[in-house]
């Protein structure tokens, strides 16, 4: 396992659970697993908004998304899993 993916799952999503975290990242593949995302571009807020919405409403995520190849394929992937998770199911 990578090492971000280790330290993401072992502390942000077991150890940290239901604590707020503020997390700064440029790994676009945890943004599917956080509650809130806020986009900051030249020093302001942008959009803000949760994955799903983002996807939907947030012209600048999206195309940040799209850039990196993270759409279609890895949303319904992702929607699966944090459903399931929020059921109680670790994934």
């Amino acid at each position: 396992m990578h090492v971000a993916h280790e330290v993401f799952d072992k502390c942000l999503r077991q150890e940290l659970r239901g604590k707020t975290c503020v997390l700064v990242t440029n790994q676009l593949h945890f943004l599917s697993h956080v509650d809130k995302i806020v986009l900051v571009h030249q020093g302001e807020i942008k959009e803000q908004g949760t994955y799903d919405e983002l996807l939907i409403s947030g012209p600048l995520f999206k195309e940040l998304m799209e850039k990196a190849g993270m759409t279609e394929n890895t949303v319904s992937k992702d929607a699966d899993a944090r459903a399931e998770t929020k059921d109680g199911r670790e994934t």
